[in-house]
């Protein structure tokens, strides 16, 4: 029975919270009640109670910071300790500094200063206490991984000695949470080969089918010369069906940078770490959209309206030009832009692909296309047909930042690889936009994008934007 059964980091999070508080009230109680320690005035306990809460929220945020939650369980190993003793550290230098500056700002009593040994006593306590709910969480977690409960049920995809052996040393593991379930082949011979008293479940082919019948956690991927399609397939199965993606390593680094790497039975076994597979960092992200985007519709309402104006004056047709594009998880949905195009621009698209200058790149991108009107040519150099798009990021149907939205026809020539920049919602900038824009082929622009879904953080994001800037007002790559 994994912590992760129970919400994993933000479990966590309040146990952390809870722990440093309470250490932060036995430290007050024995400041003020050892005999041997300096005689001093007790203080308001209300005051320090509400401190307390100050404790818990600061020393999760140091915590996280520390990477403390990276592996979303109540692991203790030694790198474990190491993150704990760092981000305590880090938390109780920010409670002193803190305490200093608010007084007894949180319970409105002035000049409530607060005990620096109780802040001494308390960072000693709250390694006690983190450490101690860790430790005994996971001799629970042993106790009942021998009674049979609580078991990771692992598939592993690929025959071959190395996945023999993972499946022994597991098997071998006295009080393992982990419990291979049996094989998947990725070569037509490897439902022969001998895997001990497993049976094979079937190839790759029937991956799908094995998923839905048997119950599996975790899929460790050992195969044989993996490529990245055949990597990026695995992940996307098992995003589908909840499960989680590990492997051994002698996969394509590019699906797996950056890894969390954790030993089992001996082996390293790498889980991808996407900044943005995880839910507070959707929150984060989402909250920061619907924030930015407000503020940045009010101040751009005149100019919009300008703009409005000059589309509609300029040539017939609608002022918005809604286009549909596929966005998170494949779905499609219609992104909005001031039309820059003359109305029949769509009829012509299927004459003009054949002079797509990028060649065999699937991404139609002509320099000078004749259907750009003379007002949609001074829009597109700044970027200005793109404003309405600020819509669809209200709408939850796009980002500030993110993979560009392509058109079907586009996405209908990706690799399977490609695929996974659907995993995050597009957005109306990224970081193909400020690493050369249109000039980039195809492959360029979406390894970019999975490196941007794999290192995102809030500020991967708003230096993104600030280097947007610059780049639309010099009008490099836009046309």
């Amino acid at each position: 029975m994994s912590l992760r059964v129970f919400g994993g980091a933000w479990v966590a999070m309040i146990l952390d919270a809870f722990a440093t508080g309470a250490a932060f009230m036995v430290a007050f109680w024995l400041r003020f009640s050892l005999t041997f320690l300096p005689d001093r005035l007790v203080p308001s306990l209300e005051v320090y109670i509400r401190f307390a809460i100050v404790v818990g929220v600061v020393s999760v945020v140091a915590l996280q910071a520390s990477g403390v939650y990276r592996k979303g369980n109540a692991s203790l190993e030694w790198d474990d300790i190491a993150s704990i003793f760092r981000g305590s550290a880090l938390a109780f230098l920010l409670v002193a500094a803190i305490s200093f500056l608010i007084r007894g700002g949180v319970s409105g009593v002035e000049e409530q200063s607060y005990s620096r040994l109780t802040i001494g006593i308390s960072w000693i306590l709250a390694l006690l206490f983190l450490s101690g709910w860790r430790l005994c969480w996971r001799t629970f977690e042993r106790v009942l991984f021998g009674q049979g409960l609580g078991i990771t049920n692992v598939l592993v995809v690929g025959v071959n000695p190395t996945s023999v052996r993972f499946q022994q040393a597991v098997d071998a593991m006295r009080h393992s949470r982990y419990k291979v379930v049996g094989f998947v082949a990725d070569e037509e011979n490897g439902e022969d080969a001998d895997v001990g008293e497993l049976t094979i479940l079937g190839c790759l082919a029937e991956l799908p089918v094995i998923l839905h019948e048997v119950r599996i956690h975790q899929m460790v991927a050992a195969l044989n010369k993996p490529t990245s399609d055949d990597i990026a397939r695995l992940m996307k199965l098992c995003a589908q069906s909840s499960i989680e993606f590990r492997s051994i390593p002698d996969v394509p680094s590019l699906l797996l940078s950056p890894a969390r790497v954790e030993e089992v039975a001996g082996f390293p076994l790498f889980t991808p770490e996407e900044g943005l597979s995880r839910l507070r960092s959707q929150v984060a992200k989402r909250s920061l959209d619907l924030l930015l985007s407000t503020v940045l519709m009010v101040i751009g309402a005149p100019l919009g309206l300008c703009l409005a104006v000059l589309v509609s004056w300029s040539s017939k047709g609608t002022v918005f030009f809604p286009q549909e594009r596929v966005g998170k998880d494949g779905r499609r949905f219609r992104m909005y832009k001031f039309r820059s195009m003359v109305h029949d621009a769509e009829e012509q698209l299927e004459e003009l692909r054949m002079k797509n200058v990028a060649g065999s790149d699937p991404v139609l991108r002509l320099r000078n296309d004749p259907r750009v009107t003379p007002i949609g040519r001074f829009m597109r150099s700044l970027s200005l047909d793109e404003l309405p798009q600020l819509i669809n990021v209200i709408k939850g149907e796009m980002s500030l930042v993110g993979p560009r939205p392509h058109v079907p026809y586009e996405v209908d020539h990706y690799s399977e690889w490609h695929k996974r920049r659907h995993d995050v919602l597009p957005g109306i900038t990224g970081l193909t936009q400020v690493s050369g824009r249109r000039a980039l082929a195809l492959d360029d622009m979406i390894k970019l994008d999975i490196y941007y879904i794999e290192n995102w953080s809030v500020w991967l994001d708003l230096r993104i934007m600030l280097q947007t800037i610059p780049i639309v007002l010099s009008g490099r790559g836009a046309y």
